[in-house]
């Protein structure tokens, strides 16, 4: 719920509490450690990340967004009860498939960059939806890349023909939005889409201008096109969605450019 209210904060200190009472959960670790990485503390989140992922993780879906409903949510927020909740409520990912892929995020922005493709690689291999698999081969290949590792990265971007796009009609919401970004970089990091062609598809997009314009960022500064990389990550930083992954990473680049 307060995800929602964007107090990711105070979502942080329920979560304390609530370890506090359940020491060791797994569950309230990931999840606290998901909100530690939004609330921009980088540490923390991935001390919380690495025990919960230690803890075996948890394999029923990550569905607990269905279960607030859009009305108390629309009712809280002063809405009209049909307004559509932000992300969508089609979040179909375990929970430990999503430790293992925040994980690596937190490993990412912490530049552990060959940890953070051991735990997107993880990710890929436990996740059941295409989507979320798209998601962890990119930033794998992202992570091998800045690590170094050139033909590793490579093999990484032929797996993509691999993934099952079979039901890619039945994606929506988040979902659809996040997989279609997620393939349009990787099919840029092949050379088959310009990064322009992905700048045009952004729109007015929060999470897509975030996303696509990560992915144009990073495929610049593997090129050595450290301005151009600047100019993307900018834009994502002024216009994209401050709580996705892809903004977190964008600002910690900025810093070091």
């Amino acid at each position: 719920m307060l995800g929602y209210l964007e107090a990711h904060r105070d979502a942080v200190d329920i979560l304390d509490d609530a370890l506090a009472e359940f020491p060791g959960d797994g569950l309230l670790l990931g999840l606290r450690g998901v909100k530690r990485l939004i609330a921009r503390d980088h540490d923390g989140a991935r001390a919380d990340l690495e025990a919960a992922a230690v803890s075996g993780g948890a394999t029923e879906p990550e569905v607990y967004r269905e279960e607030v409903t859009r009305e108390v949510v629309n009712d809280l927020l002063g809405r009209s009860a049909d307004t559509p909740l932000r992300g969508g409520n089609d979040v179909r990912i375990t929970t430990g498939v999503s430790t293992w892929h925040h994980l690596g995020v937190a490993r990412y922005v912490g530049r552990d960059f060959g940890a953070a493709a051991a735990a997107f690689r993880r990710a890929r291999e436990e996740s059941t939806e295409s989507g979320a698999a798209m998601a962890a081969l990119d930033w794998e290949y992202l992570a091998l890349t800045r690590e170094g590792r050139e033909s590793a990265a490579s093999a990484v971007l032929a797996e993509l023909d691999g993934v099952d796009l079979s039901r890619r009609a039945a994606w929506s919401g988040m979902v659809a939005r996040l997989a279609s970004c997620y393939e349009q970089r990787l099919r840029m990091y092949r050379g088959e889409l310009g990064p322009e062609a992905l700048l045009r598809n952004d729109t007015a997009d929060p999470l897509a201008i975030a996303t696509l314009g990560y992915g144009v960022a990073s495929h610049y500064r593997v090129a050595g096109y450290d301005g151009a990389s600047r100019r993307a990550l900018e834009r994502v930083v002024r216009l994209g969605d401050s709580i996705s992954s892809a903004y977190i990473a964008a600002e910690v680049d900025l810093d070091e450019l």
